[in-house]
């Protein structure tokens, strides 16, 4: 077990090695969306009991807390492991997905005549803790899975097609303590979790700004990207929607009539909501506005702290919450130091939608947070 600033304890566990030492840093990632939080740990040990745990498909628990009491900070999968022998000791890091994982690749023969919010939860729930805060969306039809068809891939389509008759869209994503957080927008829009302060220098730069670190293994962390919407140019067209599944029993003889018998056969068709078409074409515009101005800020966590330079008490900050920005834009005259003003269209309230954790022994937790604005309408 370590400490980090200020007097918070972290245990990790991997495999059947309880409480591993020599633990250097722990870095998680977690992401709205369907991504899968991801964890990188960093460790030297004298003990072979150690190493010998360190194996793709191991199991990896890691717990933090205070004065005894610990609770769940993520349990994963191992994935990928890099083993470096020294003269007196091991070096080693290990990567890891959150056991939730395995709803990427299994899946099951069901159907929901439900709302597609309702089936997302009841699915989410096999896989993970829920916290579940989104309105009823108005979509309600048959929704098939097929036997092969993946459970990740399912809720996918579940929630491109879900539909609310107003500027509203469903949001959810997996934290890096196994719980997925289903929201919609309107559930956020009223909220404000927490306020930072104010951004100086800004340039008048709009546009969509992603940045996150390359990796060879899937649903760890992905390659950076900077691209720019054209909102006012979005456009979509209809496409033919409806489908028919035949169901046949082989012609079977009848060795009492001689003849054949009849082949059965059933149809389903028109079987989708009526906003089905438009529903991914909305949801795909609604998101990439959202994502039209986009930060991200490192955040220093700090419970329980008594002062702090942004916020007297810095929480560590989670999934959807919803960050409150001045942003002042810099000046471009002969004083641009001394001259700035506040710029409306980029301050505001955002959603985090992604947030890499930081642990190293001994040091204060840090958090990379990355924000995108919480509404077009305004």
């Amino acid at each position: 077990m370590f400490e980090v600033r200020p007097n918070l304890a972290f245990q990790v566990d991997i495999g059947s090695e309880k409480d591993v030492e020599g633990i250097n840093h722990i870095r998680s990632y977690e992401q709205a969306g369907l991504f899968v939080p991801g964890i990188e740990i960093s460790l030297s040990t004298k003990k072979d009991s150690v190493i010998r745990e360190i194996w793709e498909g191991n199991n990896v628990l890691v717990l933090y807390g205070r004065k005894g009491r610990l609770d769940l900070f993520g349990e994963y999968v191992i994935v990928k492991a890099d083993i470096l022998r020294q003269t007196h000791y091991w070096n080693a890091t290990l990567i890891g997905v959150h056991k939730g994982i395995r709803f990427s690749v299994v899946g099951k023969s069901r159907y929901f005549e439900d709302l597609s919010v309702n089936a997302i939860k009841s699915v989410a729930s096999e896989h993970f803790s829920l916290k579940f805060e989104a309105k009823p969306t108005d979509d309600k039809m048959v929704w098939i899975q097929p036997r092969f068809y993946p459970d990740k891939a399912f809720m996918l389509h579940l929630w491109q097609h879900s539909w609310y008759p107003s500027n509203n869209v469903l949001l959810m994503g997996i934290r890096r303590d196994g719980k997925i957080h289903i929201v919609d927008l309107d559930t956020l829009a009223p909220r404000e979790d927490l306020r930072v302060g104010t951004l100086k220098g800004y340039k008048r730069q709009i546009g969509n700004f992603a940045l996150s670190f390359y990796s060879k293994d899937a649903n760890f962390f992905v390659n950076s990207a900077v691209g720019e919407w054209d909102i006012k140019g979005f456009s979509y067209s209809e496409h033919e929607h409806s489908y028919k599944v035949k169901l046949g029993i082989k012609d079977p003889e009848s060795y009492l009539l001689g003849e054949k018998a009849t082949i059965y056969k059933f149809m389903v068709s028109d079987n989708v909501h009526g906003s089905y078409n438009a529903a991914l074409a909305k949801n795909t515009e609604i998101l990439s506005k959202l994502s039209s101005v986009a930060y991200s800020f490192m955040w220093e966590v700090c419970p329980d702290c008594a002062s702090g330079e942004v916020n007297d008490n810095r929480p560590p900050i989670e999934l959807f919450w919803v960050i409150r920005v001045a942003v002042e834009e810099a000046n471009k005259d002969e004083r641009p130091k001394e001259v700035a003003r506040l710029f409306p269209p980029a301050s505001g309230k955002y959603i985090v939608v992604a947030i890499e954790t930081i642990i190293v022994p001994g040091d204060p937790i840090y958090q990379q947070v990355y924000l995108v604005r919480d509404s077009f309408r305004s």
